[in-house]
Formats: C-alpha cells, structure tokens, sequence
C-alpha cells in the first residue's frame, strides 16, 4: 500500500523546502524516533552530475514536516552525491558528543547546569523548557571525570525512574513514560510479541551506599518475586551514597528502563488501518513515536498481567512510501546480528565508564550527638575510610585523662566502627589533641595540664564497610 499524494510530508533543509530546490523531486524517504526523539531520517533524489545546492551540506538544518506539525528534527550529515542519498541524525543525538561541563568549563552531572552550558557553548541545538534538575547524577563527579551529557540523561533517568525527550521544537521536556494508559490499539490479528524467557526480569536487586550508616545495602523493585520469577542483581556503588528511597527509585527505573518486565522476543510490522486511536478510527502511522504506549487487542500478555498485551514502544521506523511502520517495544532481547553488536557495546561502555568511575564521594558530615558542652562531633564515609571530626571552642576539660565525647549508645553506627580500638595525635597544650574511637562507636579525647581546649583534630579509620 502506498500513501495517498493530499497527505505528503515536505522536509526543510538549511532553511529551504526540498521541493522548491530538488530539481527533480525526491522520495524514499524513512524516519525512525526512540524514547528519547528523532533518531533518524533518509530520503533519496534523482542523480543530477552538475547540480549541488548550498544548503545540502553535513551540519544543516533538518525538519520533516506534515500540514502545521513537526515530526522529525535533526542535522543533515555529509550527503552521498554519488548515491544521491541524504541522511540526517536527529536532533535529541546531540547529546552524544557533548562534554558534561558546568558554565565555568568544570566537569559537572548536574543536569540543569550541564544542558543550559551546552546550549550557550552551541554544541545542543535544544531550548530547556523543563527544570530536570539541580542535584548531581550518576557516578561522584568530585574527580573532575570527563562524560557525554548523554550519560548525564542516562543516569538521571535512571534514578528518577523518568524520561527525557527532546520533541519537535527541540525542547527539552521531561516525558514519563508507561503502559498504563495506551495512545494507540492494534487490531486483533495484526501480530503478537514473544518473550523471551531468558531474558524476563521479575525483580532487580541493586547494592549501595547507605548516605547515613556508610555501610553496603540491598534495595529491590518490585517488592516480592513471583513463585518461579528471574531476579537480577546491579552494582551501584559506583554513583555515591544514597537513601533507600533513591536507591528503590533506580532499581525501579533499572527494571522497567534496561531490560524492562520482559525480554520480547520481535516487534511489529503494521500497516494503514491496523492502528486506531481508542475510539476506533484509524491514525496515521507517520505519528507513531517512541515513547507512546500501544495496546495489543485480542493478544492475552505473557507476562499475565491482562487480556490484552500493552507495551510502550521503544524505537520506531516508518516507510513513508509503503505506508508500514516497523514498532520495537522497550526491552527487546538482542536476537538479530545488529542488536546484539548494539548489547556487546553497551556492555562495552558501561566497563569503560566503571573503570572512569570515580571513588565513592563523601557523605555529608553526619552529626553525633556530643556528651561534652562546646564539642561537636560528626563523620563522613568516603572510599571505605570513617573520618570522624572534634571541634571545640574554648571547652574546660580534665587534663590527662580520656575525657568521654560521644557514648557508645550516640556512637558511630554498626558497619563504620573500627575492627579495633583506634588512637590518634598527641597532647597538644591549649588546643584539641588526641582522640580515639572505640569498636563500640564512642569517642573520646585526651589533653596534657590546661584547662580550655578548643580547635579541630580528626581521625582517619581504615574499615571495609559492610
């Protein structure tokens, strides 16, 4: 089937119509989107040997237009004029060959910062509409480590178990993404989706920093796992303290994001008429994107969880002259040549980034509760090490004597306290001198003659934290 003439698109290059400049027309034209937006877009033209036009060059403007509506967006890349065919990347890939820097040339994973700075430097075409966030994501960036903003997006979808979408305005805007509520309707017996049962997760567990004990923890989504269900297991570590509820959150957004409820075995090839909107009436498949969700009628879900299958889709592909879209939902197991090369990399560039990843950041000084007026205790955790803090102004002490700073009952929280009892410094006249923290967490600090103390000291314990 091919699509009616009254209903073609017309594509804007470096500023001109194509049809106002091809000197004699152009066709085979192809758009493919994932969650994130355009992703790709090609169309061919007639062989012309002596005709080249100035706004066909690598870097130009690329928009695919239908009636008022942008449907595609990118940049045009060097054409093949021996082919005569012309590709584009879309607009939301910029983000793969833009560094992660704050205004100041810092590296940064603040989303916020490292977006607006991207867009002054000129490197993201995109206007940021949305507030997707001031807080750094992913691995620590206190080493200063060097990323793609792409990473940046990555991780904060993750961890806000959330989308990103970069749209036909190219606008930055945060777009969730579920199942739950189905844009578009196959009709019965227009194809089904195997799963593969390999590939199925039913529950991931992921490891972490607890931000206030220091200590390993297990944080798990969903909450239970099916009698006979797949679990799996990621190793967050890597990206800094964390409360449960953060931790939850990616391991959430881990399960429904890198591998999905399901591992689907194929996707979909539809033509005009095999999709309706929920009143029945048949769309355009040219609207078709990522990110949508598509109820399969009449299809029971192996997952068993309806009647129907419902999917959000995860990378399309539309032929504009024979009218079909190719729909891959989010989670497809690797089974053809290409997504298995496209997984093998993945894997690749995740063992990359770890070896990058910085050490464990610091947590936040963490407050103790002090038995000794003027003395403030408190610890941090950073790279499998407790440092723990005194700070006095002016305090009367004994002198010679261990003088009791935080009991064993306020002490340092089991899985931060030292294997042994550990001692630090000397006996400084005037000022804060030793200190020494207990295995049962208390804290205590030692002076020579004096009466008034006051200063910092710390000290530094060497522990595996778990």
């Amino acid at each position: 089937m091919s699509r009616r003439d009254d209903t073609r698109p017309e594509i804007r290059v470096g500023g001109f119509w194509l049809s106002t400049i091809a000197p004699n027309g152009w066709g085979d034209l192809r758009h493919a989107t994932r969650v994130r937006g355009s992703w790709e877009m090609s169309w061919q033209m007639p062989f012309e040997r002596n005709w080249r036009h100035p706004a066909l060059v690598g870097g130009a403007r690329v928009d695919l237009r239908l009636g008022a509506g942008t449907l595609w967006t990118g940049t045009l890349e060097e054409p093949d004029w021996d082919e005569s065919q012309f590709v584009a990347i879309g607009a939301c890939r910029d983000a793969e060959t833009a560094i992660a820097l704050d205004a100041a040339g810092n590296a940064s994973t603040k989303p916020n910062e490292v977006i607006d700075a991207a867009i002054a430097r000129g490197v993201l075409s995109w206007t940021r509409v949305d507030n997707i966030g001031t807080t750094a994501v992913g691995s620590p960036d206190d080493a200063g480590t060097l990323v793609y903003l792409d990473s940046v997006l990555d991780a904060w979808e993750q961890e806000n178990n959330s989308r990103i979408r970069v749209n036909g305005q190219r606008q930055v805007v945060i777009a969730p993404t579920s199942e739950s509520n189905p844009t578009y309707y196959v009709t019965p017996g227009s194809g089904v989706l195997g799963m593969a049962v390999e590939e199925r997760v039913d529950r991931i567990f992921v490891r972490y920093i607890d931000a206030i004990t220091g200590a390993r923890a297990t944080a798990s989504y969903p909450a239970t796992t099916p009698a006979g269900g797949n679990e799996a297991a990621e190793d967050i570590r890597d990206r800094g303290p964390m409360s449960a509820a953060r931790a939850q959150s990616i391991a959430q957004g881990m399960w429904s994001d890198l591998r999905g409820m399901a591992g689907w075995t194929n996707g979909l090839r539809l033509l005009h008429g095999q999709v309706t909107n929920k009143g029945g009436v048949p769309v355009d498949l040219a609207l078709i994107k990522a990110g949508d969700a598509i109820r399969l009628l009449g299809v029971p879900d192996p997952r068993g969880l309806g009647h129907h299958t419902d999917v959000v889709i995860g990378d399309t592909d539309y032929n504009w002259t024979d009218d079909e879209i190719q729909v891959n939902p989010v989670g497809m197991a690797a089974r053809d040549e290409e997504s298995t090369l496209e997984q093998v990399g993945n894997l690749a560039v995740d063992a990359v980034q770890k070896a990058k990843a910085v050490p464990v950041a610091d947590t936040n000084w963490i407050a103790l509760t002090s038995s000794l007026g003027g003395v403030a205790a408190s610890y941090r955790v950073k790279d499998g090490e407790v440092t723990v803090r005194l700070t006095g102004t002016a305090t009367s002490m004994a002198s010679g004597a261990n003088v009791a700073v935080v009991t064993s009952a306020n002490g340092l929280p089991v899985g931060t306290r030292p294997a042994s009892n550990t001692w630090t410094g000397g006996f400084v006249a005037g000022g804060l001198g030793g200190m020494g923290v207990n295995t049962d967490g208390s804290v205590f600090v030692r002076h020579e003659a004096g009466a008034a103390r006051s200063g910092t000291v710390a000290i530094q314990i060497p522990l595996l934290i778990g």
